[in-house]
């Protein structure tokens, strides 16, 4: 399970949990490629700059669960 959110305002940690994210933009996709996710945001302008996560969460074969993090600062 891989989700891409848009951080938005002021933060200290961009990691756990993400209470401002924005809302999906029909512009901007995430996919998955050769089991990596790649997002993709078309015509990309001044209002996409922010800082984007990526949360991973997967399950061991013993079901622990494990999430790992991702954070990009677009610029």
């Amino acid at each position: 399970n891989v989700v891409w959110s848009k951080m938005r305002g002021e933060f200290d940690e961009p990691f756990y949990p993400c209470p401002q994210c924005y809302p999906q933009d029909p512009r901007i996709r995430a996919y998955d490629h050769m089991g990596k996710s790649i997002l993709m945001i078309r015509d990309p302008g001044h209002q996409d700059r922010g800082v984007y996560r990526c949360t991973a969460t997967g399950q061991y074969t013993d079901g622990r669960l494990t999430t790992l993090y991702q954070v990009i600062n677009l610029m």
